[in-house]
């Protein structure tokens, strides 16, 4: 079973101190709360916002339903901050990075 508010919550974590992230309902963004640390630059809140607005459940579904035994099929969260620092940059690379070494192994995995 996929679990899309945990893989929300820690894609939001890797740019942006948070307190908490809530979903009420998947298909309306309306319902998508996050709570941001009061310590989160203006650089982070962007970064924060901009996941919130560009995060694809589906492909958290995607990636879950490439287990063995299932055809595996491409999972792409984007992640792009407004005015990125280095730090920042780094972080998402290293993300995407995970995100590609899991896709990886569950193609491999018999």
């Amino acid at each position: 079973m996929h679990r899309p508010t945990v893989t929300l919550h820690d894609t939001i974590a890797a740019v942006c101190p948070i307190e908490c992230v809530s979903v009420e309902r998947w298909d309306d963004r309306s319902t998508w709360r996050v709570t941001v640390a009061p310590e989160a630059t203006a650089e982070q809140r962007s970064a924060a916002e901009t996941v919130m607005r560009t995060f694809d459940p589906s492909a958290v579904a995607a990636a879950a339903s490439s287990l063995p035994g299932e055809t595996p099929r491409p999972a792409t969260i984007v992640v792009q901050a407004a005015a990125p620092d280095a730090a920042l940059s780094a972080r998402v690379a290293q993300l995407e990075a995970l995100l590609d070494a899991l896709a990886t192994e569950a193609r491999r995995t018999p």
